[in-house]
């Protein structure tokens, strides 16, 4: 019986996994931290305020899909999407200019998420599991 349900307990795992990343940094986003609001108004991005606390209601709805299977496959495509985006508008590690270590924090950072949008994409095409509430 184990052997059968074993796929279905280790999709569970990394889920939560996954998620546990998304609803620990949606606590910052709550917290309005100034080095992120910075950020995002270095984007341009309209209310740069509002948009962290959005962001943060966007990571944990997500987040909370994503561990309990409900819509998880439409979770884990817009999550690969927004780790891909931030990735991408944050952590431009190629044109950074400032301490070479530094510059190898961002790579290694931007290649985590990268690997995280990469299990969530595999997540989203191989489907949640039998312990997921909806199967979508």
């Amino acid at each position: 019986m184990f052997n059968d349900l074993a796929p279905d307990l280790l999709k569970v795992v990394g889920r939560v996994a996954l998620a546990a990343m998304f609803l620990l940094s949606a606590i910052d986003k709550f917290r309005v931290d100034p080095q992120e609001v910075r950020m995002i108004a270095a984007l341009h991005l309209p209310a740069p305020r509002t948009l962290e606390r959005l962001t943060g209601a966007f990571e944990v709805l997500a987040g909370a899909a994503l561990v309990l299977g409900v819509y998880g496959r439409i979770a884990a495509i817009l999550l690969a999407g927004f780790v891909l985006f931030v990735s991408l508008a944050f952590l431009r590690f190629w044109s950074f200019k400032g301490p070479a270590e530094a510059q190898i924090g961002m790579r290694n950072i931007f290649f985590a998420n990268l690997a995280v949008a990469g299990g969530l994409a595999c997540l989203a095409a191989s489907g949640l599991g039998r312990l997921a509430v909806t199967q979508d």
